[in-house]
């Protein structure tokens, strides 16, 4: 009977402490993770960086449509410089 008592008390004692350590061990997480200024601070931020990410959108757009521009014009350049020389070719040849 005393050796149910002594496990059982033990198990409790450990279950205990376990469990209040499990719990210092998660409010730690939770305040290192947790913003200073409350939930206000976290909407306010989270606009925030909807409005920097659509603005980085954007821009990240403009930058891709100049830089197709760009690779569009050296193409067809390149294209006029090809057909200046070939005509020139066929009228040497001709």
């Amino acid at each position: 009977m005393l050796k149910r008592l002594r496990w059982m008390t033990l198990g409790a004692g450990l279950g205990a402490a376990a469990s209040l350590w499990l719990q210092r061990r998660l409010r730690s997480l939770l305040d290192r993770y947790a913003p200073v200024r409350g939930t206000a601070n976290v909407m306010g931020t989270a606009r925030q960086m909807r409005r920097d990410l659509r603005a980085a959108w954007r821009d990240g757009k403009r930058q891709m449509a100049i830089a197709e521009q760009r690779l569009r014009d050296e193409r067809d350049r390149r294209w006029a410089q090809r057909r200046q020389r070939r005509d020139a070719a066929r009228d040497e040849a001709a």
